[in-house]
């Protein structure tokens, strides 16, 4: 009888650890899950809007040079396609970006995004050079305008896109986040049950082992 209850405590035990051990590593994968959208996801829409930025300065900044403002600088208007250049590799790499680390996108469609839009990039730095060296050929209306309007629509179209990606991807993150935490509380709610369960099963053997020994007792007693 001992060897049978002493075999239903370990089982109990087990069962025990079990759940804890399952519950310690819900919590851990929910708590990597909410630094990997922090430090990978959140800064890859914020990086994907300031390719749209600079470039957008790029186009405005090279249609008044072209128009004839002097104090612009040819230097200083690539600047800011260089810079969409760079973060546009950003988001294909490890790296820094406002102090944060930014790792490679999981999502395979935003990759191939991305790259496609550093090809534009390309086509468009290639076409402004033309317009930029070509001014009496490359006023509003021209062909080279009308080309490199094209680009531009098509390299911001595809970072709407992209970034659209981006948040239905960290949507998709979020939610399983969320059921990790529900998976959470319902295994801390079954694991309380279960040890309360043990603890009134313990207490009611005790109780009965005690009423056993008092019995043992009088009757020995009343033998005597």
């Amino acid at each position: 009888m001992k060897q049978l209850n002493r075999s239903k405590e370990n089982n109990q035990i087990k069962l025990i650890i079990f759940v804890a051990l399952v519950l310690l590593g819900t919590t851990i994968s929910s708590i990597w899950q909410v630094l990997h959208i922090n430090n990978s996801h959140v800064p890859a829409v914020k990086i994907s809007k300031d390719i749209k930025y600079h470039v957008s300065i790029f186009h405005l900044w090279l249609e008044e040079y072209i128009a004839g403002d002097k104090d612009l600088e040819k230097s200083d208007i690539w600047k800011h396609l260089a810079e969409a250049r760079a973060l546009s590799k950003q988001l294909l790499a490890v790296g820094e970006y406002n102090d944060k680390t930014t790792y490679l996108l999981g999502n395979h469609e935003v990759q191939i995004k991305i790259r496609a839009v550093l090809k534009e990039l390309d086509v468009l730095d290639e076409l402004a050079r033309i317009r930029a060296d070509k001014l009496t050929i490359s006023q509003a209306g021209s062909i080279t305008d009308i080309q490199f309007d094209k680009h531009f629509e098509i390299i911001q179209t595809m970072l709407v896109t992209t970034e659209s990606l981006m948040d239905s991807f960290i949507d998709n993150e979020l939610r399983r986040f969320l059921f990790l935490n529900v998976a959470s509380v319902l295994l801390i709610t079954i694991f309380a049950l279960i040890l309360v369960r043990t603890f009134i099963i313990k207490d009611r053997e005790r109780k009965e082992a005690a009423a056993q020994v008092i019995q043992a007792s009088k009757l020995a007693t009343l033998g005597e």
